[in-house]
């Protein structure tokens, strides 16, 4: 009840000020907490952009990282220069990568330390397994050092080692990365269903003061000037014993007070002065006509029209009356007029947040679009690597294939080599052979040359004998057909043993011969032998090297493996984010929901006050 009297005792400007001031209060905290959460929702998007950002970043160094090992491993197997390409812009890049990465994380000394270790790995890394290795097959290509050299320099499990403890560190630090923007996503949630709920509480809790400040104005003020125009009805109609009901103690209690002493003076005066009738009967009519003015003014500033003037003033009670209501009336239009100013402001900052707030569901919606274009992208290379994968795993098997089948021809070489040598050794004994030969043809050449000497003995001694037989007459001459039979025998025997002399001498020439083409025959296959052999030893080598490729075909495989598996982590980071951005968006939509009730809430309280006509 107190405070109940104080607040009636309180003047007209007073409670529109304390009523209005509230309601002005609420819609500024309520602005406020809307304007805090936008920007708090704003920086958190850009926060999550951040994150984004670094673990791309670190995604960028992974590959890059891949991209350096898978270039270096080419070129060592290949041994040509653009296989070099991979490798070179591995470097530059991941270099790049690093360094964007220490600048994103500036405020984050884990990050930081992380990166310090993993570039000093990096520097060791590539220095020893890198740079060394690079050096050492350009020195095989030059000639310089053999292939089995380079191998023996290769540190396998030590260079794996170091990459697989460098992509953990990238692993670690997009983890870190993650559990920071689930973090900033809750906080964001939380502060956004708070935002909301202050939004809604504000707007109500106004909107409800705002028709309980018009119920308690029409209550004290409208009823109380009505209370004061039906008494001065009375005391119009010559009733000086009505007075008004004073409620309160503002201007219209002393607008109230006024006027029941002024109806107490009349009441007085009319007693008193009886003898002045006329007078007073005047006085009457122009009190009347006054109060007549001065009801017309508080009607219409009932109706809400504050721009009406007194049409009098003066010294006296009624003169101070209209003063009074001149003051309050002038007083209410400031104050509304004030009040519909600040409605006008309080709207263009709700109007100002409202297109924030849309520009802001705007960017996170095109933010959305491009983490679907992001996660598209990481699964077209998930698949390429899976791919990819597949295609070293074929040509994986190729090459165990061409070291099975290079290891048969090898066999078949050994047995090539086996019946050459067989063929060598087999003509050594038909050159030995036809010398044999050759030695017998001259032995026969010999015995010819005897026979031919035992012809022409043979013919002298059967010409002596026909010489003797025809001495001797008719008893010798059996004798010369004898001698005569025996030379043409010793004829016969010289030309047979020429033919066979003939003979020999061709057979001898066409051994001689044999021997040159065998002894050709055999150096040709002496040659096909060795070559044969330098074959063998450089199909060894080509099995050799082809079982080493079958190991390196394995990791470039397990490598692209790895970046298929990087690959999907960053489509599972998108999709988060397209989360995140999606949630961001509903809350801007909520938030724009609320700010358009508060808006509705501000325009029900511009439609109250634009009751009340004020002046410029």
């Amino acid at each position: 009840m107190k405070v109940s009297r104080t607040i009636q005792d309180l003047s007209i400007s007073n409670k529109l000020y304390f009523g209005f001031g509230g309601i002005i209060a609420i819609l500024i905290i309520t602005i406020g907490i809307a304007y805090l959460g936008s920007h708090k929702l704003s920086e958190a998007n850009g926060w999550n952009q951040h994150t984004y950002d670094v673990i791309i970043t670190v995604q960028t160094a992974e590959n890059n990282l891949l991209e350096i090992d898978t270039g270096k491993r080419g070129f060592i197997l290949t041994g040509q220069e653009n296989f070099l390409d991979p490798y070179i812009s591995g470097k530059s890049g991941f270099r790049a990568a690093l360094e964007k990465a220490k600048e994103l994380t500036l405020d984050n000394p884990d990050q930081q330390a992380r990166l310090k270790r993993l570039a000093d790995i990096y520097d060791n890394w590539l220095e020893e397994y890198g740079e060394r290795e690079v050096a050492g097959r350009r020195g095989v290509n030059a000639g310089k050092i053999t292939f089995e050299r380079l191998l023996e320099m290769i540190g396998e499990d030590e260079s794996k080692r170091l990459k697989d403890l460098m992509i953990g560190i990238l692993k670690d630090m997009k983890a870190e990365e993650l559990t920071l923007l689930k973090k900033r996503t809750q906080e964001s949630n939380d502060f956004q269903n708070f935002t909301y709920t202050a939004l809604l509480v504000g707007g109500s809790f106004g909107s409800l003061l705002g028709v309980l400040l018009a119920a308690f104005l029409t209550n004290s003020i409208v009823r109380s000037l009505r209370d004061l125009v039906n008494t001065t009805k009375k005391i119009a109609n010559r009733d000086f014993s009505s007075c008004a009901v004073i409620t309160s103690r503002d201007e219209i209690g002393q607008l109230g007070t006024a006027f029941n002493v002024m109806a107490n003076t009349l009441h007085k005066q009319a007693e008193q002065e009886g003898l002045l009738l006329e007078r007073e009967r005047e006085t009457s009519l122009q009190l009347q006509r006054k109060v007549d003015l001065m009801f017309k003014v508080v009607a219409r500033t009932a109706e809400g029209d504050l721009t009406c003037k007194m049409p009098f003033s003066g010294e006296d009670t009624i003169g101070k009356l209209a003063d009074g209501i001149q003051m309050m009336i002038d007083n209410l239009s400031t104050l509304i007029s004030q009040v519909q100013k600040s409605g006008l402001r309080v709207t263009a900052a709700i109007t100002s947040i409202a297109a924030n707030a849309r520009e802001q569901e705007a960017t996170t919606t095109e933010q959305a679009a491009t983490s679907v274009q992001i996660m598209n992208s990481t699964r077209e290379i998930s698949t390429t690597s899976q791919q990819l994968v597949h295609t070293m795993h074929d040509v994986g098997q190729v090459a165990e294939k061409t070291a099975s089948s290079a290891t048969d021809s090898q066999t078949d070489l050994e047995h090539m080599e086996t019946t050459m040598q067989r063929m060598v050794d087999a003509s050594g004994s038909v050159t030995s052979k036809l010398a044999i030969l050759s030695e017998k043809a001259g032995n026969i050449n010999s015995v010819v040359t005897t026979i031919v000497k035992v012809a022409d003995q043979t013919n002298l001694l059967s010409l002596n004998a026909a010489i003797e037989a025809e001495k001797a007459g008719e008893h010798g001459r059996g004798f010369a057909v004898v001698a005569t039979e025996i030379r043409r025998l010793a004829d016969q025997t010289a030309v047979a043993s020429w033919d066979i002399e003939q003979i020999i001498k061709e057979i001898q020439t066409a051994v001689s011969a044999g021997v040159m083409s065998m002894d050709k025959f055999s150096e040709e296959v002496r040659r096909s032998v060795q070559e044969n052999r330098r074959v063998g030893v450089q199909f060894a080598q080509i099995i050799e090297e082809i079982k080493m490729l079958v190991p390196q075909f394995e990791q470039v495989g397990a490598g692209m493996k790895s970046q298929s598996s990087g690959a999907e982590q960053i489509s599972a980071a998108v999709s988060q984010l397209s989360e995140a951005t999606q949630q961001t968006a509903e809350s801007l939509r909520q938030s724009s929901e609320a700010i358009e009730q508060l808006n509705e809430a501000v325009r029900g309280l511009q439609t109250g006050v634009s009751q009340f006509k004020v002046g410029v």
